[in-house]
């Protein structure tokens, strides 16, 4: 549930998205223009989940639950120590955005692309858990954020997302 806070200004923005969308590069580069912090969701994940969709296992929504947890608390952690963040995470489903949404200053940024493209992006990975087989399940439990979230198509260059998420949200 969202509680009020006594600034709409977004204090915490949540790049969302599927695998390969971009989530990391884009937030990485907008935590920087912003002076703010940078999280990657995926460091938060349980050992059990990493290993899990790195044997090519979709997560399910009580894999989900732990994860969710940590996160809702690494939010309510910054706001409380009132400090600025980007959050890259998956955020797949309404109700994970919902309980991440813990007042008014967080904000959501859907990246979004071609499932092509986003294959692509995946193949040339280094280094990541997550196999490029998972992304038709991520596509399948994908729920399209409302009109209070930034839609962004993620063929456009990295400099040029960080300028209109920064324009939207007035940060």
């Amino acid at each position: 549930m969202r509680t009020e806070s006594s600034s709409s200004r977004p204090s915490i923005v949540f790049l969302i998205g599927v695998a390969g969308s971009g989530k990391t590069t884009v937030g990485l580069a907008l935590a920087a223009a912003l002076e703010w912090e940078f999280h990657d969701a995926d460091a938060f994940h349980p050992h059990a989940n990493i290993e899990k969709m790195g044997r090519g296992v979709p997560l399910t929504d009580p894999d989900r639950e732990p994860w969710l947890d940590t996160l809702v608390e690494l939010v309510r952690q910054l706001r409380r120590s009132e400090t600025n963040a980007v959050i890259a995470c998956s955020a797949l489903k309404q109700r994970y955005r919902g309980r991440l949404a813990v007042d008014s200053t967080v904000r959501f940024v859907m990246l979004h692309g071609p499932p092509d493209l986003l294959r692509d992006r995946i193949r040339c990975r280094d280094a990541h858990f997550m196999p490029p087989s998972l992304l038709e399940s991520q596509l399948d439990d994908l729920e399209l954020p409302g009109p209070d979230a930034l839609r962004l198509d993620v063929d456009a260059p990295v400099d040029e997302l960080v300028e209109r998420i920064r324009a939207a949200l007035e940060v």
